[in-house]
């Protein structure tokens, strides 16, 4: 199986614990913080330690590395230079080691593109986007569906219509289905959050089947037909793929229908 990593870089807080809540939960235990020297020294030498590994997802020889929070990378890196100085120390490990260069996706939707470049606080998505040399825009999981009470299919056709804006903004866009929200067993009963509703096998399949018609009417030849599925084990936020009591297989089945080949046809 091919794999690609994506630094998960945010803050550790109480989120993991369901036995308190209030503040005391949303209190930082570390920051996700990475200095110049630490990325250089630590991290860069051990992703270039998987990258060699031959089944490591790659495009055009240059291996996949998402990041889900820009900002808090920026953040660590203690201004836009620097930040950008070390993922271009990463390219040139990545050249050293054999390959093309970095293929750097941002995973964190809109929201992973809020960060600072030289002289703008605030700037838009395309010139973070090109500023930090992005090669696509991608999202970990849909927008909304941790905040707005509403069905699934309501979620998953709100985003859809998002992926042609998205496509005509950034050199090139990886879509995402989700396979629904629920984060309850984090909390606390008198803290609760929102879950999304209806959600069902047959709702995700619908959303694999839109994915793929998107995919093949809007991505050329020349880039991979590419997505992500959020996600094969995230129990904590009711987003998995692995068989449970309530669904058995039919979240795998499901996908297998859409992508595991004869079932395409139907």
């Amino acid at each position: 199986m091919k794999i690609f990593l994506m630094w998960a870089n945010h803050d550790v807080n109480g989120l993991w614990n369901n036995k308190i809540g209030g503040k005391e939960k949303s209190k930082v235990i570390w920051p996700a913080d990475v200095s110049y020297d630490e990325f250089v020294n630590v991290l860069v030498p051990r992703w270039i330690s998987y990258f060699k590994k031959p089944n490591y997802y790659k495009i055009d020889n240059k291996p996949v590395l998402g990041i889900f929070d820009l900002k808090v990378y920026v953040r660590g890196m203690g201004s836009p230079e620097t930040a950008k100085a070390a993922l271009e120390y990463l390219r040139k490990a990545c050249k050293d080691a054999g390959f093309d260069g970095l293929y750097f996706v941002s995973i964190g939707g809109s929201a992973g593109l809020n960060a600072p470049i030289p002289g703008k606080e605030k700037a838009a998505w395309e010139d973070v986007f090109k500023y930090y040399g992005f090669d696509a825009m991608s999202m970990y999981n849909w927008e909304g569906i941790t905040v707005k009470k509403q069905t699934y299919a309501q979620t998953r056709d709100e985003n859809i219509a998002k992926w042609d804006v998205y496509k005509d903004r950034f050199s090139y866009f990886i879509p995402t289905v989700s396979t629904g929200w629920d984060t309850n067993p984090r909390f606390i009963q008198s803290e609760l959050k929102q879950n999304s509703l209806e959600k069902s096998p047959a709702e995700y399949e619908k959303a694999l089947r839109s994915a793929k018609a998107w995919l093949d009417k809007n991505v050329p030849d020349s880039k991979p037909k590419f997505m992500l599925i959020n996600a094969w084990n995230e129990w904590t936020e009711g987003e998995y793929l692995e068989p449970d009591t309530t669904y058995g297989y039919e979240y795998l089945n499901a996908t297998a229908r859409v992508f595991g080949g004869a079932g395409q046809a139907k």
